[in-house]
């Protein structure tokens, strides 16, 4: 009997093995199951490390070319805006002078305009030519016909008046005319 009892008490503990070995064996599935994807997960992980990091290398480069252009940039927006600095200057200079010289202009007397003629009434020019042209040939030549007196040339050279002028002998043959 006592030998009966103690194969029940060894068949129970047996059992009793049996059951926590079979939850056991669950449990390390579940963390085996776990244990690979985990590592699925790390080496994913990994992977984006990987690609983070050629990005912030890609980034490093792109901000050092980037800084690079910005400071040539600046560069030359500084001699742009102090070209146009001086430019400024000169203008401002320039529209000072031509204040002055408005100024200046305005303080002198006008030059009087000559008055405009009525519909119909021959202008001064007309008139001058009119004149001349009544007036006898030996007038014509002691004055010569001045258009515009602000246009007349003071002195003329002589040789213009020899070469048109006729030898003495011909001005006697054709009765004094020229």
């Amino acid at each position: 009997m006592i030998s009966a009892a103690m194969d029940l008490l060894l068949a129970g503990l047996l059992l009793a093995g049996l059951v926590v070995g079979i939850r056991l064996e669950k449990r390390l599935r579940i963390l085996h199951s776990s244990h690979t994807s985990f590592a699925a997960a790390v080496a994913e992980l990994n992977q984006a490390v990987a690609r983070a990091e050629e990005g912030l290398i890609a980034l490093k480069a792109a901000t050092n070319e980037a800084q690079t252009l910005l400071v040539d940039r600046v560069h030359d927006a500084r001699s742009a805006a102090a070209k146009l600095d001086e430019k400024l200057a000169g203008a401002e200079t320039a529209a000072q002078k031509l204040e002055s010289r408005m100024a200046s202009a305005a303080q002198v007397r006008p030059v009087p305009r000559a008055p405009e003629p009525r519909v119909g009434e021959p202008r001064p020019i007309e008139q001058r030519l009119a004149a001349f042209a009544q007036a006898a040939p030996a007038e014509r030549d002691a004055e010569p016909l001045v258009l515009n007196p602000r246009l007349q040339v003071r002195s003329r050279a002589r040789i213009d008046d020899e070469l048109f002028d006729a030898p003495a002998g011909r001005v006697a043959a054709a009765g004094g005319r020229r």
